[in-house]
């Protein structure tokens, strides 16, 4: 699996950067979740496999769904359409298997400064001890 190249952090814009280190977080990079924006994706197949509320969340920022997947107990997260938020269980290496994408734009629902992933992306962290 890819390590996160120093390019991903750079790639990052800076407010996401220091939100995933108030939460404890670090920044991973942007990756596909399914192959394609027009696939349903059926929740088995989701790299990152555990969704952290029910319906798209009108307040969600970085640092919320970090600290939703901490209380899970989960060791990665990801943020994306925007709204949604997403945790996995063991190596967050496992999230990047459909390759690394460009298109994490949307901004945040809680935050219009932060990037919560884009159309089938995820803006993939990991919680940090």
């Amino acid at each position: 699996m890819p390590e996160p190249s120093s390019k991903d952090a750079r790639d990052a814009p800076t407010c996401c950067v220091r939100a995933a280190e108030q939460a404890m977080a670090r920044y991973v990079g942007c990756y596909l979740e399914i192959p394609s924006p027009w696939q349903q994706a059926n929740p088995a197949d989701r790299l990152v496999p555990y969704r952290l509320f029910d319906a798209p969340d009108p307040d969600l920022t970085i640092e919320k769904c970090a600290n939703l997947a901490r209380a899970g107990g989960f060791q990665y997260f990801s943020l994306s359409w925007g709204n949604q938020c997403w945790a996995g269980y063991g190596d967050w290496r496992a999230a990047t298997a459909r390759g690394q994408s460009f298109s994490c734009s949307f901004t945040c629902s809680g935050n219009i400064l932060q990037i919560c992933g884009g159309v089938a992306t995820n803006s993939l962290y990991e919680l940090l001890l």
